[in-house]
């Protein structure tokens, strides 16, 4: 069974997309610098994720950075 595609339209509220800043990664920058890179974008956007424990935190911010 086919379905046609759907888009679904931006709701009141979304939250409005950061610019994109782009890490270049030295030599002395590991995973914990970079998790910390991204935790702290999606705490601008989301601060409610600071109620998680800190490996809930790196799994809801990686994931809701993958949906970008």
């Amino acid at each position: 069974m086919t379905v046609p595609a759907a888009t679904i339209p931006a709701m009141p509220g979304d939250l409005v997309p950061l610019p994109a800043r782009v890490l270049s990664p030295g030599p002395g920058v590991g995973p914990a610098a970079l998790a910390g890179e991204l935790l702290g974008r999606v705490w601008a956007e989301l601060p409610v994720i600071g109620e998680l424990g800190e490996r809930e935190q790196v799994l809801v911010a990686a994931w809701l950075t993958g949906l970008r």
